[in-house]
Order: structure tokens, then C-alpha cells, then sequence
């Protein structure tokens, strides 16, 4: 009884949260019409709608802006002005007259008041019902497994993750409207309650602490990275959405007007330093509704996704068809589809690290860099790097406890194979590790050897088809293999300056603050916090394990390592890099993460020694200290 008024209270307190947050966005879907009119002694220097620059005719004698009822207006002018609302009312100016600056603002409390109304009511019932099923659920998980030393399932990391994300959707953007950076605590919350019921249980099962960990890590991630803001995401969406039509992918199309204006709202340039987010601003898009039959007239092009293999697409395709069928608005759509790659992704994870026998702190540490959480999103590399992982997991598993390779071994490794090959082009250098498992434990050395070679020819062929076109540029602007074979000192140059300028980067700091805007403005203490953190984990392996690693393992890991940083240069040098260009363009930490695990793997040690009863406990604050800072650097670099 006890603990259902617990559970009760809780989600009393949800409930009103997310009623709150669903009121704001009902109240926030009308919008406004400023009219600011103008004479001949008047200018606008800059018009601010939240933090945020907007653009206008200045040719005009009035000025139209439509805002939501909770946007601020900022108004930087000379000479006098007047701005009147659709009702051709004078709008009080909150910094008093004719002092050069306009500014309308509508305070928190205003906007939580004005919200609620009589449909509140029902807002309130449905969350409180969603709340109760969440929360229950998370009660129910943390029972079945309290006191057992078993593995989760994948079912229940599966419904773990819905319960918790339904709590983020009705919770987070309130929060984060409120609190701003203390938004963190929520996660924080959820995962200090878990670990702790859990202790018993995820002491010596390091996949179970990872999958509670990513699990609400990267749902944070979800919310808290603004949509269209991890590189070319954007046209990794459209791609979807296009394929969910069932139309034909030419690399160009015409988009619903809906579509186009969310883009136009989010989808602003990685490294400007003016962009700014409120977080006011997805109050307007949580219940607007998504008209996807009204089409733009301008085409938008994606040529950079157009011939990229449609299985890494087929999660989100799913989720956009569904959710275009009922109208959903497109904030919805992007953050379902996102939600639908984080769990492809942390359940592949997840088998890696139960499966691997070996320095499984490695793995662990590699599948929570934030680089990796943050390739939730919709695009190819969710899939490539955790068919990699997963891939490298079976083979150590398969070599170092001796298993059989039957037909059930056989069939897992040829569809992790084909799968690769239907991801991004180059990861299939990987497939080469397929040597590591040795001859002895085939039915016999020829069943090997053909299984071998047909492992490693087959996904490759199929890999090269259609991106094979890739690399025939249409035009000559950028490197081609003919000019690079005629001057191989140029090119030769031109590697070696980019992996010199960029290893750092690529091969390290990338894969904690490689993602977007937010490297921009990282500040050094926070670098130096995750650079100690990171050298921690990568200099304090498992000793037993470290000796286990031969070095016939360490370095054909190796060599696939250096075989990926170069197919990846060469590709991004023939299809980014224009002709003339001293360094490669085109290349993100991202990319190498797969690389970052053969390395780690390769030169594994025991410097460090950490000798404490509980190994899960550090790394789960260590893991904490680690997401807080990132969290609060994206909230600091992209919210005004």
C-alpha cells in the first residue's frame, strides 16, 4: 500500500508538470500579428524574437511579425516607433520611449496562468494515467532484477526505455523552461534511483550499468539537442521522409510548407555564433499539427544522403509513416525518430558488452562516449558504429572462450556482415577481423576459408554498389584518384597535414565534445575535467584481461583501425576536399569511433590500478560528472 501512494504522489506531480507543459503548448499555438510601423526618420537596426534574429523588409512603411503569445519581442531602432497587435492595440514598450530599444515580454508566471483552462483538465487525467504506467513499470523493472545477477532482457530494456521516455516527453521542456542548465537534475534523478536499487545487481554486470545509464542519458540527449542540430541530420531526415512516401529518390524534393518552416525554426548554421534557442521555442511546435499535403514551391536538395543504402533508414521511415498518417507535428516526429535510433543502437550496445569476454570496461567506456549517445539521431552512422562494435564483440567472444562456429554462429556473423554492408561505405575494412577467430573452431579448415572469403567479398561488393558513384564526382572542383596518382607527393601531403592538424581532435577530444555548436563555446575547465576522466578509464583496464590479449589481436585491431582513418580520409578528400585544399574537408570526430575502440584495444594497459570494492560506483559518478558537463555546455551554447 505504501508504495502505491508513493507512486501515486509521483505521478500527481508529473501529471501537473506535463499539464502545465501541454497547456503552455495549446496556449502557445496561436500566434500574434505585430505591425510596426514606420516613417521616414525611422530605422530598425535588428529585430529579436527570442534571443533570436529575424529577418525583415526595411523597404517597408510597416513592418509584419507573427509571434506566438509567449514569444519576447526585441526591438533595437532609431527615431520613434509604434507597434501595434492584431487588434490595432498600442503595445506597451517595458524599457519606457524613445531610448532606441523596443522590448514586449510576457513574464513565466503569466504563461503558466494565462495557459490554464478547462481542457487542462483532461491534459491532467491522461498524464496522470501515463505516469502511473511509467512509474510502475520502473517499480516493476528495478523489482524483477533488484536481487538477481542476471542480465537484463531485451524486452525490458526496451519498455524501460518508453516508460522513461514518456516521462522525459511530459516532463523536460518545462523543466527546461523553468530551471534552464538545473534541467539536469531530472536525469540525475532517474538514474541516482535506478543505480541505487540496482546496486546488487549491476556490480558485476557491466552491460546492465550500461544500459541504464545510456538509456536516460541519451533520451536527455534527445531533448536537450535542438532538432536538425547534429550534422546533416537535416538531409538525413528528408531521406526518410522521402523514402516513407514511397516516392522516387532522386536527391531532391519538394517538402510540406510544415516541414520547411520547422527546418527554417531549427535548422540554422552549426557554427554561427548568433544562433541561440529559448526554450520557450518548442512550446509552439509540441501540439501544432503537422500538414504534410501542402507542398513548398522551393526543392530541396539532398544530394550528399541520396545514394546512401535505405536499411539504417528503415526505424525511422517507420516511425515518420506512422506518425504523418495522424498528423503529428514535426517536433514529435523528430524526437520519436531520434527515440527509435537510440534504441537500435543501446540494445546493440548492450549485446556487445554482455557478449564481449574480454576488457568489457573498454567497451563500456567507448558505448557511453557522448559523441556516441549523440548519434541518436536520424542518419546512417547509429547503425554503422554499432554493427562495428557488435561485430568486433562476437568475433572476441567467438576466439577467446573457444566457441564452435555452427550455423547459428555463422548466421549471427553473416548478418551482422550484410548489415554492415548496407551502412556507410568504407566501416567494411572491419569485416577483416574475421581472422581473429581461428580455423580450428570451423568444422574444418575449408569451411573456414570459404566462409572466411565469402564473410569479407560479399559485403564489400555489396558495399561498393551504388556508392561506387560517390566517388565519381560530376564536376572537377574537387581531388580525383587520376590527379592524385599524377602528383602522390601532393597528396601524400595533404594526408599527413590533415591527420597532424586533426588526430586530437578525430581520435580523442572529438568523442566527448565533438558535436556542433557546442565545441565552440566549451571552455577550457570543462575540457580538462573530461580529458582526466578519459585518461583514467583508457589507463586503468583489467589486468587479467590486458594479459589475455596476445599480440597477434592487438594488431590486426590495430591495423583496422589505420585502414578505416584512411578510407575515411580518402573518401572525404575525393567527394569534399576541393582541388588545391592543403587538409581534407568534410571529416567529423563521429566517424571514428569505431577506430577509437580497435585503438583502445590495441594498446590496452593497466597503468593506473584502482583498487576499490566497487568499480560500478566510480564509473557511474564518473559518468554523471562527465554528462552534466556536457549537458550544461549544449544548454550554455545553444540556449540564449
Amino acid at each position: 500500500m505504501k508504495k502505491k501512494i508513493i507512486i501515486c504522489l509521483l505521478a500527481i506531480i508529473i501529471a501537473i508538470f506535463a499539464t502545465i507543459e501541454l497547456s503552455i503548448s495549446n496556449f502557445a499555438k496561436d500566434t500574434l500579428v505585430y505591425n510596426i510601423s514606420l516613417d521616414n526618420d525611422t530605422s530598425i537596426k535588428e529585430i529579436n524574437i527570442n534571443e533570436d534574429v529575424v529577418p525583415f523588409d526595411s523597404s517597408k512603411d510597416i513592418v509584419s511579425l507573427e509571434l506566438s503569445r509567449i514569444d519576447d519581442l526585441k526591438i533595437d531602432y532609431e527615431g520613434e516607433l509604434v507597434v501595434l497587435d492584431n487588434n490595432s492595440n498600442l503595445l506597451d514598450d517595458e524599457t519606457g520611449e524613445g531610448d532606441g530599444l523596443f522590448l514586449h515580454t510576457i513574464s513565466k508566471k503569466d504563461v503558466i496562468i494565462g495557459s490554464i483552462n478547462i481542457n487542462s483538465i483532461i491534459y491532467f487525467v491522461i498524464c496522470f494515467v501515463l505516469s502511473v504506467i511509467s512509474i510502475s513499470y520502473i517499480s516493476y523493472f528495478i523489482n524483477r532484477y533488484k536481487n538477481k545477477n542476471e542480465s537484463f532482457k531485451i524486452g525490458d530494456i526496451v519498455l524501460l526505455s518508453i516508460a522513461i521516455f514518456i516521462i522525459f516527453m511530459m516532463l523536460f521542456y518545462i523543466l527546461l523552461y523553468i530551471l534552464d542548465v538545473a534541467v539536469v537534475v531530472l536525469p540525475l534523478a532517474i538514474i541516482s534511483y535506478i543505480v541505487f536499487n540496482l546496486k546488487n545487481n549491476i556490480k558485476d554486470k557491466k552491460e546492465n550499468l550500461y544500459a541504464v545509464l545510456a538509456i536516460v542519458f541519451g533520451i536527455t540527449m534527445i531533448f536537450v539537442l535542438p532538432p536538425f542540430n547534429a550534422p546533416d541530420e537535416y538531409a538525413h531526415f528528408v531521406k526518410s521522409y522521402t523514402t516513407s512516401t514511397i516516392n522516387s529518390d532522386e536527391g531532391k524534393t519538394y517538402l510540406p510548407i510544415s516541414l520547411e518552416s520547422f527546418y527554417a525554426k531549427y535548422g540554422h548554421d552549426l557554427l554561427d555564433e548568433k544562433m541561440d534557442f529559448d526554450s520557450k521555442s518548442y512550446f509552439d511546435d509540441i501540439m501544432q499539427e503537422g500538414n504534410y499535403n501542402s507542398l513548398s514551391e522551393k526543392e530541396f536538395v539532398y544530394t550528399n544522403t541520396k545514394y546512401l543504402k535505405v536499411v539504417p533508414y528503415i526505424p525511422s521511415i517507420v516511425v515518420i509513416f506512422v506518425l504523418k498518417l495522424i498528423g503529428a507535428s514535426p517536433l514529435v516526429m523528430s524526437v520519436l525518430g531520434r527515440f527509435i535510433s537510440l534504441i537500435v543502437m543501446i540494445i546493440m550496445y548492450y549485446l556487445a558488452i554482455k557478449n564481449v569476454p574480454i576488457l568489457k570496461r573498454v567497451f563500456f567506456v567507448i558505448c557511453m562516449l557522448p559523441i556516441v549517445l549523440h548519434q541518436a539521431v536520424i542518419n546512417q552512422d547509429y547503425l554503422t558504429n554499432a554493427t562495428v562494435i557488435l561485430l568486433i564483440a562476437m568475433i572476441l567472444k567467438y576466439r577467446y572462450e573457444n566457441i564452435e562456429i555452427r550455423t547459428k554462429e555463422i548466421a549471427y556473423l553473416s548478418i551482422l556482415g550484410l548489415i554492415l554492408s548496407c551502412c556507410k561505405f568504407g566501416y567494411f575494412v572491419f569485416l577483416f577481423t574475421i581472422f581473429l577467430i581461428p580455423c580450428r573452431l570451423f568444422k574444418n579448415k575449408k569451411t573456414a576459408v570459404i566462409f572466411k572469403l565469402l564473410f569479407v567479398i560479399i559485403p564489400i561488393i555489396i558495399s561498393f554498389t551504388g556508392n561506387v558513384t560517390i566517388t565519381q564526382s560530376e564536376d572537377n572542383i574537387h581531388y580525383t584518384i587520376g590527379y592524385s596518382l599524377s602528383h602522390p607527393i601532393e597528396a601524400i601531403k595533404v594526408f599527413a597535414k590533415t591527420f597532424w592538424q586533426r588526430a586530437e581532435l578525430d581520435l580523442f577530444r572529438g568523442q566527448f565534445d565533438g558535436f556542433g555548436v557546442s565545441t565552440k563555446w566549451n571552455n577550457g575547465f570543462i575540457s580538462s575535467v573530461l580529458y582526466f576522466i578519459y585518461i583514467l578509464f583508457f589507463l586503468s583496464s583489467e589486468r587479467e584481461d590486458v594479459k589475455k590479449l596476445e599480440n597477434k589481436t592487438r594488431i590486426m585491431l590495430f591495423v583496422v583501425a589505420i585502414l578505416l582513418i584512411g578510407v575515411v580520409y580518402m573518401a572525404m578528400y575525393l567527394n569534399w576536399t576541393n582541388m588545391g585544399a592543403d587538409v581534407i574537408d568534410g571529416l567529423q570526430p563521429r566517424y571514428f569511433t569505431p577506430a577509437i575502440l580497435c585503438l583502445s584495444l590495441a594498446f590496452a594497459n593497466s597503468l593506473i590500478k584502482i583498487d576499490i570494492k566497487n568499480r560500478e560506483k566510480l564509473d557511474t559518478i564518473l559518468m554523471c560528472v562527465i554528462y552534466v558537463c556536457v549537458f550544461s555546455t549544449i544548454i550554455l551554447g545553444f540556449y540564449a
